[in-house]
């Protein structure tokens, strides 16, 4: 099967494994972009006050209640973070790292990669490199497209750039390599079915402050996600697989609905043969083992 022209995939033929036996791959992995991103009242000028400050919570208030409860429950995540947050939260961002988690690409300023032409896009993946570099240390190796939708360009312009990892992509409970050009990317696909921003909010609506009213409970959400577990952990024990579900610090990270996060965790900790890891740490494996 062919995404674009230039690109294939190719599928493991064998048995997968995971490290020392391990029968489920855990990954947690958030978006972080706070207020980033054009936000605007219908005559795209206004901006948009209860959008921007909803989602401003999610680097004043939302990032430090994940973290804390990641600490609590001793998970490493991935967070794909928007370049510009090193100079706007640099005290989170430093923090994702100087906590142990990986950091990784969510753009520079959160606008519609799909829609940028080839010198911008680049453009935008160095901008975003060398933002939390110059501030963490860091090279980062992953990537995710804001709303998962990359142009004809983005894994070529990945590969080239450099990168171990993709994850835009909606379509397998496994990575799986994706060949451009001579270069490979290790593609690590998730779902929205278990993504906390489309679950509660649905789609944004500018007519109204903030958000459209709730669409479902965090408890609902919850339910969802441990039953996702629950069959890939079943699954597992004969064909190890992967569980990588997605959040938002302004949304997971408000209080009501960082219950239910916290409890998911546990959950999946007090399972035994789960690798709870990172999505570098996954993709270094699977090219390791050749997959």
């Amino acid at each position: 099967m062919k995404y674009w022209d230039t690109i294939t995939e190719r599928v493991p033929k064998q048995k997968i494994e995971w490290p020392d036996g391990k029968r489920l791959a855990v990954m947690v992995a958030f978006d972080y972009q706070a207020e980033v991103g054009p936000r605007f009242m219908a005559d795209g000028k206004t901006p948009h006050m209860g959008q921007i400050t909803e989602y401003s919570y999610g680097g004043r208030v939302g990032i430090w209640r994940i973290l804390d409860i990641m600490d609590r429950q001793g998970f490493r995540g991935t967070f794909n973070t928007v370049g510009v947050l090193a100079d706007l939260y640099p005290d989170s961002v430093k923090a994702i790292v100087d906590r142990g988690h990986e950091i990784a690409g969510h753009s520079y300023d959160h606008v519609a990669q799909w829609n940028l032409s080839e010198k911008d896009e680049r453009e935008q993946i160095r901008n975003t490199v060398a933002a939390i570099k110059n501030l963490t240390g860091q090279q980062i190796k992953g990537w995710r497209c804001p709303t998962v939708q990359p142009s004809p360009n983005t894994i070529r312009l990945l590969a080239e750039e450099g990168f171990l990892w993709d994850s835009n992509f909606l379509n397998d409970d496994k990575p799986y390599m994706l060949q451009v050009d001579g270069r490979e990317l290790v593609e690590i696909p998730y779902t929205f079915s278990t993504d906390d921003f489309p679950f509660i909010y649905g789609s944004p609506r500018y007519e109204v402050g903030g958000h459209p009213a709730v669409r479902n409970i965090p408890r609902h959400l919850f339910e969802v996600q441990k039953d996702e577990f629950d069959i890939l952990y079943k699954e597992s024990v004969d064909d190890p697989k992967m569980f990588i579900f997605q959040t938002h610090p302004e949304v997971t990270g408000r209080a009501h609905r960082a219950k239910y996060f916290e409890m998911l965790l546990a959950h999946i900790k007090s399972h035994e043969g789960i690798w709870i890891t990172t999505l570098s740490e996954v993709a270094e494996w699977w090219i390791k083992k050749k997959y």
